[in-house]
């Protein structure tokens, strides 16, 4: 979804769009989308921390990283 959001200038997606042959997102589907982003970034990073993709994750990762999450406000 991210990547969605990244396409800049506008008319690429929409280009993009009409290339699949899909209709183009609207005002407020782009802002739904902006906002799942910033409130499920945080998961993400706690996600890739816990898969081991950013380093050797071990069992000692688990707990601080839940409660990371849980503090963390978007």
């Amino acid at each position: 979804m991210k990547k969605v959001l990244e396409q800049q200038p506008e008319h690429v997606m929409v280009e993009l769009c009409q290339a699949l042959d899909v209709v183009p997102f609207r005002v407020n589907e782009i802002n739904f989308i902006t906002e799942y982003c910033n409130v499920m970034q945080p998961l993400a990073c706690a996600l890739d921390i816990l898969q081991g993709e950013t380093t050797k994750c071990f069992i000692g990762y688990l707990l601080p990283t839940i409660v990371s999450l849980e503090t963390t406000k978007p």
